[in-house]
């Protein structure tokens, strides 16, 4: 007998016996247990070993399969078994397309996984038979709040795992698959168990908080953009707010064929027959102008920005300063319609790239979460939105709290040349402007940023480089530069790159799209939270901050195509020869430069670190786009910092 028969059965007996204690004794209702609240928090009152597990289908509004019927959408829920029993309870939801092992292999995570520079590939996998008890719920948080009176709820994203539809990398019928679980936990719509039968959340009081990492976490932000009254908060880590600005360079291609690749890889873990979406994952190939870079309807479905001001939400953000996997304005720019609009939120920003706060600061962000659930959720005053909206990891395990962010404003730097190398970079505009020296740029399609910035004082055809003099106070910035170059080139066009360097010794976090590095790396000790069981025990890796002592960081980077300098709808003629003007934004930073340090900017055409397809490309013997000779008019180029306090 499957558990939930028997729930059914027990839930049947408890029926009937209570109606007969109802008719003999009507007085003597018993009123299911609250949770313990104490010191500002929920605390641990129900038990875990004894919690419901189930899985439900949720019919969605999409056929995302074209198979003529609604997409069922599986959500497995783990609930106290009080709230079979009159306690309702708020939900904290992940929705994720990672939760089934992949058939097919995925270079990145093979890469990482050897190199034990992230946790283990399967620490999402969840039960593999499928039979209305899962045996493991990924993550902490059932461990953790399931006993302080949460359900929790995670759900296959559509065409992953148990969920029927397909994956669209962003698409509208996968975003809103997963909104229909969130409906139906606020008592709208249909769900079903393995039977057939229809179920009901008449378990929950239908509030729900979604979190998670990475595409985990991209899509609280599209449900939160739909408007859904009974989503109260969510918390983005790391999360996609456009998939274009994920994508695409500002007009450039990062990776080839990407929408489709992502989509069919994470994809063909589908239970139901992968071979079902190929015609589905062919389209995205087609529809996402992979031969331009343009921004288009595809990549507008796919747009999360143009909706902000739906949002109602409370939210709290997190991102990595050095996240080279989603990049950081991605954070950036939802945080900043967030501002607009003015949504209650909180934001963590921190030194390592593509990792989970609990990797980062364990302790602080299990009791940063559970306020802030407990707060939004359950209505708990603990003074969580009375603390600084922001923290900053000004260098490891160093946090800072500002009121608000970002908080620079802009002081332009001009690039000023005589001739000789590097270029020297000052607050004072060349005279007379716009007259001086050309610095040739030649493109080499093998050069990765950490290349691209060493030995600065050295002759290299394949970059230009611009020095300040040694500053004379630590000098932060706190926002977005901004690069404007006027250029000539031999031919039709081309990537560029510009990057912000700080030239100076000193022990940083290590974070390389190159190597894999993410900024931390195991203790070899585990850490428990919560409460668990042999399958799910609720301990994760330890990690603490990988540091090195280096000579220069990246702190900034930005790419943009010289064809999309008019617009990244459409792409624009270049004519040999002809000088043109082209601005174009870095990623946006928080970041102290120490005195004694230098400012550096280095613009190069190519660069494997962000594009690296392309590098593959011409390692195999085939160039991805024509090799360019850039004339940089270095009189006329200068960055713009935004300079805080």
């Amino acid at each position: 007998m499957t558990l939930h028969r028997r729930l059914a059965r027990r839930a049947a007996i408890i029926a009937a016996v209570g109606a007969l204690t109802a008719m003999s004794l009507p007085n003597m209702a018993t009123a299911a247990p609250a949770t313990k609240v104490s010191g500002g928090e929920t605390q641990p009152t129900f038990s875990y070993a004894d919690a419901i597990r189930e899985t439900t289908y949720v019919e969605s509004s999409v056929d995302g399969d074209h198979d003529g019927k609604p997409d069922r959408i599986a959500a497995d829920v783990i609930r106290p078994k009080e709230s079979d029993a009159g306690l309702k309870v708020p939900v904290i939801m992940v929705a994720s397309p990672y939760f089934a092992r992949y058939p097919v292999p995925i270079p990145e995570k093979e890469k990482r996984d050897k190199a034990k520079l992230a946790p283990a590939g399967d620490d999402d996998y969840k039960d593999v038979d499928d039979d209305g008890s899962p045996a493991k719920f990924p993550d902490w948080y059932d461990n953790y709040f399931v006993p302080r009176g949460y359900a929790v709820v995670l759900v296959d994203v559509p065409g992953t795992r148990a969920s029927e539809g397909c994956l669209t990398s962003g698409g509208s019928t996968e975003t809103l698959g997963v909104k229909s679980v969130v409906d139906w936990l606020g008592g709208k719509g249909k769900a079903f168990d393995h039977a057939g039968a229809e179920v009901s959340a008449d378990w929950t009081d239908g509030k729900v908080g979604m979190v998670g990492r990475s595409w985990r976490g991209t899509e609280p932000n599209a449900v939160a953009t739909m408007d859904v009254p009974n989503l109260k908060t969510i918390v983005p880590i790391s999360a996609i707010s456009s998939w274009y600005d994920y994508m695409r360079l500002d007009g450039q291609v990062r990776f080839a064929d990407y929408p489709r690749d992502l989509a069919s890889r994470v994809g063909s873990a589908r239970k139901v027959d992968p071979g079902e979406c190929k015609p589905v994952w062919d389209t995205l190939a087609a529809d996402s102008a992979e031969d331009t870079g343009n921004y288009n309807a595809f990549w507008d479905e796919r747009n999360y920005l143009k909706d902000v001001s739906k949002v109602k939400a409370s939210v709290f953000m997190v991102h990595g300063l050095n996240d080279w996997n989603v990049l950081t304005r991605n954070g950036q720019q939802f945080w900043e319609g967030l501002k607009a609009n003015n949504v209650p939120r909180k934001l963590w920003l921190h030194q390592e790239a593509h990792t989970d706060p609990f990797n980062v600061r364990n302790a602080e962000w299990v009791k940063q979460l559970h306020h802030w659930f407990d707060y939004w959720l359950k209505g708990i005053e603990n003074g969580v939105m009375a603390e600084s909206q922001v923290d900053v990891e000004r260098a490891p395990n160093q946090w800072k709290t500002y009121a608000s962010w970002p908080q620079g404003t802009s002081q332009r730097l001009y690039l000023n040349s005589d001739g000789s190398s590097p270029t020297r970079l000052t607050p004072v505009a060349p005279r007379p402007p716009g007259l001086g020296t050309e610095v040739r740029l030649t493109d080499s399609i093998n050069q990765t940023e950490a290349q691209l910035i060493a030995n600065p004082r050295k002759a290299n055809p394949n970059r230009v480089v611009a020095l300040g003099e040694p500053l004379k106070a630590d000098t932060r910035i706190s926002g977005v530069p901004t690069i404007s170059l006027t250029a000539d080139f031999s031919s039709g066009g081309g990537p560029l790159t510009a990057l912000l360097v700080d030239y100076g010794t000193d022990t940083r976090v290590k974070h390389s799209a190159d190597s894999g590095q993410i900024g931390v790396v195991p203790t070899g000790n585990t850490v428990c939270v919560g409460e668990g069981n042999a399958v799910d025990t609720g301990c994760l890796a330890e990690f603490k901050h990988d540091l090195a002592t280096t000579d220069a960081e990246v702190v900034a980077e930005g790419w943009t195509n010289s064809q999309h300098r008019e617009s990244l709808t459409r792409t624009s003629e270049v004519n040999p020869g002809q000088a043109y003007g082209l601005t174009w934004k870095l990623q946006p930073e928080d970041y102290v430069f120490k005195a004694g340090h230098r400012v550096g900017l280095v613009i190069a055409a190519t660069d494997c670190t962000a594009m690296p397809d392309g590098c593959a490309a011409a390692a195999g013997g085939k160039d991805p786009w024509p090799r360019v000779t850039t004339d940089v008019h270095v009189n006329q180029t200068s960055i713009t910092l935004p300079l805080a306090p």
